[in-house]
């Protein structure tokens, strides 16, 4: 079972809004059905989260995976949301407000 899987049941029952992110290492079916499994269980509030993917890359945290914001929104109804200040990582890059 994938950690995907295993959160997906530990918020199955919970009625709290729940954001669901891509994990490292997780594909993006795996997400969905942690998204499907909590839905199916009674929690229908439920938002989908891009941040970032691991990488070789050493100069920053992750890499933003903007082909998954387009993938994820032509496969399920969800809404899907994106942040990008995970992928980087370093503050200074982060945008305040």
């Amino acid at each position: 079972m994938s950690s995907q899987e295993r959160s997906g049941r530990f918020f199955a029952g919970s009625l709290s809004p729940f954001a669901r992110q891509e994990e490292d290492g997780g594909t993006l079916d795996e997400l969905l059905h942690a998204a499907e499994y909590i839905f199916g269980n009674g929690n229908e509030r439920i938002l989908l989260c891009e941040r970032g993917i691991r990488s070789y890359e050493t100069a920053y945290r992750n890499t933003f995976d903007i082909n998954a914001i387009a993938v994820l929104k032509e496969q399920t109804y969800l809404p899907v949301i994106a942040d990008p200040s995970h992928g980087i990582g370093i503050r200074r890059f982060v945008p305040r407000p």
